[in-house]
Formats: C-alpha cells, structure tokens, sequence
C-alpha cells in the first residue's frame, strides 16, 4: 500500500510540472499568488516577516458508534520571512460507543522554519522543518481521554511546490509521547502527500481545488503498565474535494475525507467518514 501511495504522488507531481510547462508556453499567468498550505496534513505554514493570521478550525471524525470532535483556537505569526510560530488552544468533544467526554484538550506550541526556498515570478519551491510541543492540559483519565496526561513531542519534514495555477506536497512527520505513572499513549507516525488545481476566482477571491492523502502508523497505548490490545493500527484516509477560498485578509477551507484503509488492533470502532473546516483571518 505504502508503495501505491508514492506511485500516486510522483505520477501527478510528474503531471503538474508538464501541465506547468504548457501554461508557460501558452503564456498563461495569473495576478499573483499567496501562501497555499492543505486542510488534513500538517505543516507549510510559513509566511511574511511579521505577519499575524487568526484561526479556527474544526475536525470531526464520525463512525460506528464514534463521534470525535476536535476544535483549535490559534494565532500563526510570521517571525521572519523563513520562521513563523502557532500556539493553539485544543477542545475536544469524544463519544465512543456509551462513553462520552468533552473539555479542553492539550495545549500546544508549533514552529516552522523554511531551510530551503527558491522562489521565481513564476513558482515557489520550499522544504521546512516543523516541531511542535502540547503541555497536559486535556484530562487523560476521562473516558474517552481529553489529552495524553504528559507532555508530546512533534517533529516533521514537508516540501512543496506551488505555481499560479498548481500546487503539490508531502510531509512526514512524528508525535512522540512520554509517560506518566506508567501510562503512555502510542506514538504517531504520518506520511502524507496532496495537489491542489487553481480553479477560478469569486467575487474578488480565488478558489483552489485540493486533494489530500493521508498516511497513519498508531502504535499501541499502554495503560498502568499493560499494553492495550485494543489500540494502534494503519490508516490511510483520502481526502478528494477540499475547497478553498482565498481572499486578501480571508481564507476559508473545507472538505470532506474518507478511509481508504483500516487496519485497527483488537477491537476497534471503524470511521466512516470525517469533515474538516478552517476559517483563516489576516490581521
């Protein structure tokens, strides 16, 4: 599977760069573009020397007998031209078969820094690096947990490239958690790729198409010391019409995503589907 999903992502990054060379020998250009960065997969939020952008966003994942909400209240600023910072707020509202929970989640601090970039009139090509650190703040002995009862570590890669009219990447990436009075939540490991097609523009702003897939590797939990048969496994989900909407201080972005594969341990609820929303806002 893993191999079928870099297949998918070379064969349209193959594609973008020769549709790339036909607009330019069309002469095709557009008015200019701003910074792109996809709705499921982390990372690419690197912006303008001191630029402020407010946000929210929502993910919500729904299946059998599962509803898990999740909600983030944050400020993106742009240190420098390479170097930008998150701190968010989590909330979470979880429901697994009888079991419900809701309150606020961990807390946590993202930076990003680009170690490569070259940028053209044309295109933009950029390669960051992305850690990020969440403090306890979500209760971990509710059922379902609020948080990972310690701290979590998050550290990734990601590349892409974006032109006026198209866009492409991937990412990589770890959550890394500890352990508190023998208690730990398994780690996380993602791959993920995406392209996004400029499609047309509405009423002053501009609408991208985007296409997502998203790689998960779930360890299993360990709970007072034993392992939890019942927790980790392989994902692969598949996010196909994301929308975005983007306007001189307004970004909003949508979409629905669907599994391609599950393979849970144990006993496990399957999700169905999951939708993400984010309203971006440029102070």
């Amino acid at each position: 599977m893993k191999k079928i999903f870099f297949l998918i992502f070379f064969v349209c990054f193959n594609h973008i760069i020769s549709e790339e060379k036909k607009d330019s020998d069309n002469g095709k250009s557009d008015d200019g573009f701003k910074f792109v960065f996809p709705l499921y997969s982390f990372g690419q939020n690197i912006t303008s020397k001191n630029d402020l952008y407010g946000f929210v966003s929502t993910l919500s994942r729904n299946g059998n007998r599962l509803s898990l909400n999740k909600t983030f209240v944050g400020f993106l600023y742009g240190i420098s031209d390479r170097f930008s910072v998150i701190p968010a707020v989590q909330i979470n509202s979880f429901k697994i078969n009888k079991n419900k929970s809701s309150g606020l989640g961990d807390i946590g601090v993202q930076f990003e820094y680009a170690f490569y970039q070259k940028n053209t009139p044309e295109k933009r090509d950029q390669a960051t690096i992305v850690a990020n650190i969440t403090l306890p703040t979500g209760s971990a002995k509710k059922n379902p947990p609020l948080g990972f009862g310690s701290p979590s570590f998050f550290l990734g890669l990601t590349w892409r490239h974006i032109s006026h009219q198209w866009y492409v990447f991937t990412s990589y990436g770890a959550t890394l958690t500890t352990q508190k009075r023998q208690t730990k939540f398994g780690n996380e490991y993602l791959y993920e790729f995406g392209i996004g097609k400029k499609i047309g523009k509405l009423k002053g702003g501009v609408v991208w198409w985007l296409f997502e897939m998203n790689g998960v590797h779930l360890q299993r939990d360990k709970i007072c010391g034993q392992i939890d048969p019942n927790s980790g496994g392989n994902f692969i989900f598949w996010a196909p019409m994301c929308l975005r909407f983007d306007y001189e201080k307004l970004i909003l972005q949508f979409g629905p995503q669907f599994p391609v594969l599950q393979k849970q341990n144990g006993q496990q609820n399957k999700i169905i589907y999951s939708f993400a929303f984010s309203l971006i806002w440029k102070f």
